[in-house]
Order: structure tokens, then sequence, then C-alpha cells
């Protein structure tokens, strides 16, 4: 080092002083944030569409139509893959003496998870995955039925939102009134679905203040309750007997279907719980467009039947999603603004 440099502060092999390194790393940092978060988000809507698609194989075309055995199957996996976690360090114990109180109060969110991934399973197996995900998309309209019944709000606070998730029952109607490959039961399981989905998140919110438990912790116990429940469920309904005559009993592309199905369904609902925490100001918009995505690219895969009224019903359903998700996103945010108003310069 001569004296000129010496003079001027150290300078790296790239001819910068860590002052000029530190500013550039600072205004580098929200470039790498951003891609960061963008890689996230292509995980979710690779591990949902893939999901999605490895279920809709096993259920509709192999015809696998006992969802006690194979949901049981999947919450195994989801179940044996956090204990490795939790093995190798990553996750803290779950069993705690002192958390009885916990699983109790947390009982009826377990029983609504076993009921919804068996109603889910139900009705995707009748019903094409772009139907499903826009009936489906009626979830948020029990979400704001929920946060009324929580935060006593009422209809005329919010006359945009309400006629915004007005239309969005009109577009469910309209889709299911079109759709060709109509089935009865899978509509009804799909509605049970959507009840349990809006219950879960109710008590989720009502206990928010009483329960501080990790996530994943949760997941574990929702996946841990429901082979408990549907192992017995499974020789009740009668699932298990009839399995036995199953004509792709025997097959390779069933065996690795089941274990695709129960590995990505784990990395799936693990992506939503790390995004969730994150806090990422675009995780409902996120989670939507990966919706989107399984729904364009499940027309090719399956070739199944669709009419020019039932894709512009399920069109009109995915448009005011995205504007339900954004203007709720505003609110959210102005509101949070008038209740925490910012330091003026």
């Amino acid at each position: 080092m001569n004296i000129r440099q010496a003079r001027h502060g150290r300078r790296f092999r790239s001819g910068l002083t860590p002052d000029q390194c530190s500013t550039l790393t600072m205004t580098l940092f929200p470039f790498f944030q951003n891609a960061y978060n963008h890689l996230d988000l292509l995980n979710l809507c690779f591990l949902f569409t893939v999901t999605c698609f490895v279920n809709k194989y096993v259920l509709s075309v192999l015809r696998f139509m006992y969802p006690t055995i194979f949901q049981g199957w999947q919450t195994l996996v989801g179940a044996v893959f956090i204990q490795i976690q939790i093995m190798q360090g990553y996750i803290d114990p779950v069993f705690d003496v002192n958390n009885r109180q916990t699983l109790i109060l947390c009982l009826p969110e377990l029983v609504l998870f076993a009921i919804s991934i068996y109603s889910g399973s139900k009705a995707l197996a009748n019903i094409t995955i772009p139907a499903f995900l826009a009936v489906c998309n009626g979830c948020l309209l029990m979400k704001r039925i929920s946060n009324c019944f929580l935060h006593r709000t009422f209809m005329l606070s919010d006359p945009i939102g309400w006629l915004t998730h007005g239309t969005l029952v009109i577009t469910v109607l309209g889709v299911l009134k079109t759709d060709p490959m109509y089935h009865y039961d899978g509509y009804f399981w799909v509605y049970v679905h959507i009840a349990c989905l809006g219950a879960i998140f109710l008590f989720t919110e009502i206990n928010k203040d009483i329960i501080r438990l990790n996530k994943t912790k949760l997941l574990f116990y929702n996946y841990v309750f429901s082979i408990f429940v549907f192992a017995p469920c499974s020789y009740l309904l009668g699932d298990a007997a009839a399995a036995v005559n199953f004509k792709h009993f025997y097959l390779y592309r069933f065996y690795v279907g089941c274990i695709l199905s129960g590995v990505f369904g784990v990395l799936l609902n693990l992506q939503h719980i790390k995004l969730e925490e994150s806090k990422l100001s675009t995780y409902d918009e996120s989670v939507h467009i990966a919706k989107i995505v399984a729904s364009v690219m499940s027309v090719p895969v399956f070739h199944f039947p669709m009419t020019k009224e039932h894709i512009l019903w399920i069109l009109a359903n995915q448009i005011t999603t995205v504007f339900i998700i954004s203007y709720s996103r505003h609110k959210y945010t102005e509101q949070k603004q008038i209740n925490f108003p910012g330091e003026m310069d």
C-alpha cells in the first residue's frame, strides 16, 4: 500500500473503499431481497401447481377414490418429515406437558383440518382444477364474515368491499351453472371444504391472543391428529376394504403418485408458513397467482371439456378475487396508517 492509498483509506482489489462497499451493499440489498422474495413466490407457484396435479392424477386419472387412506398417507408423510426436522434441530421439540391446555384450545381446529382435507379430496376427485379453485375463492367471503363477527363491523361501513364480495358469489354461481362436468357430490364436498376453512380462520383469530404456538408445531399436531382420525375412518367408511380391489394397486405410477403427493403437500404447507411468517405484503396475491397458474396449466394437462361460458365465469371469478385481495390490502394499510400515524418530517 503506498502513501496515497493510505491517505484515502484502504482499498479492496475492486478499487472501492470500505465506505463505498458499504454504500453499494445497502443500495443493492433491496434488489437481492426482492429477488429472494420472488424466488420464494416461484417456489410457492411450483409447489402449489405440482401438488394439485399429483392429487388430481391419483384421484381422477387413477380413480383412487378412498380419501381416508390417501390423506392418511399424506399426513403420515408430513408428520415423519416434521419429526425429522425436529431431530435435526431445525424445529423445537413439539410435545410438551405444559401444552395440554393449548391442545384443548386447538382441538376444534384439528378436527376441522381433518375434515377439510377429506372434503377437499372428495371434491377434487370429481371437479376440474379451475372450477375447484374458483369455487374455493368463496373462502374470501367466509373470511370477511368472520372478521365482521370478530371486530363487530357493520355492512354499511364498507359498501365497496361487500359489493365486490357479492360479485364474487355471483361468479361462483356462474361457474357452477356453466360447468359441463357438473357433479353434485363433488360440489357438495366443496361447500364442506369452504365451510371448514372459514371456521378454521375464525377459531385461529379467536385463539390468536391466547395461544402462542408456532405454526409448524400446529401443522405437526394437525398431521398427527389426522392420522388417528383417518385410521379408524378408513375401516368405518369402507375405504380399507374397497381399496383391496383397486385395479391400479400394482402400478408403480400409483405408488410414485402417492409418495410425491405426500412430499409436495408437506413442502407446500411449510412454504405457506414461511411466506406468511415473513409478513410479505404480497403474500395473498402470490397465493392467488399460484391458483391461476395451476388453473391455466391444468387445461392442456388433463384435457377436460371447457365451454366459453364456463371459461368466462372462471375468468370473472379470478379477476374479482384479485380486486378483492388488492382492495383489502389497501384498506388494511390505510387503516394501519390511521391507527399508527408516522412521524412528520
